[in-house]
């Protein structure tokens, strides 16, 4: 197969014969989760405090996920290393974060106006990860625990980080 460096992507009428190579994008984990987050932002009730809150919380649920699995990196508010580490390392921090990031997104999207939209999106990314939502297990050491505990260490800190995340962030 042969490309042509002559081409663009933006050419009305390439020339005959022009071949483009295309490069399959596979997208991270994080940033699989990072989308249903915006995703449920741009249908939830407009509220930019809780949602700035809510996009930290995933970023530190899924750091803490990622540096379960490294000698060296030291996680945020959960301190938790997975010895030893599995054989596929990256098939083990792709189930943790996922875990994670939906116990964490669930908990946030309990209530409003696009809730059912909201949950049934994340529950169809977990069954298109291929990971039972069913699982909610804090004990043992599978990645889906570590996960499950992850995001259990994070709402809990975020009950008393002061936002009043139980009245509904109205001022005290």
């Amino acid at each position: 197969l042969a490309t042509s460096t002559t081409g663009s992507f933006t050419d009305v009428q390439p020339a005959p014969g022009t071949v483009y190579r295309v490069v399959e994008f596979i997208p991270s984990t994080a940033r699989i989760w990072n989308e249903q987050l915006l995703n449920a932002i741009r249908i939830d009730t407009p509220h930019p405090p809780k949602h700035a809150r809510n996009l930290f919380h995933l970023a530190t649920v899924m750091y803490n996920a990622w540096a379960a699995y490294d000698s060296a990196a030291i996680g945020y508010l959960h301190h938790e290393r997975i010895s030893p580490l599995p054989g596929d390392v990256a098939a083990a921090r792709s189930e943790a974060i996922s875990y994670a990031a939906y116990r964490l997104l669930k908990e946030r999207f309990v209530s409003g106006p696009s809730t059912t939209a909201i949950n049934n999106a994340l529950d169809a990314e977990m069954a298109s990860l291929g990971y039972d939502t069913n699982v909610t297990t804090t004990a043992g050491s599978t990645p889906a625990a570590l996960g499950n505990r992850i995001a259990a260490t994070v709402i809990s800190w975020g009950l008393n980080d002061g936002s009043n995340e139980p009245g509904g962030y109205t001022d005290p």
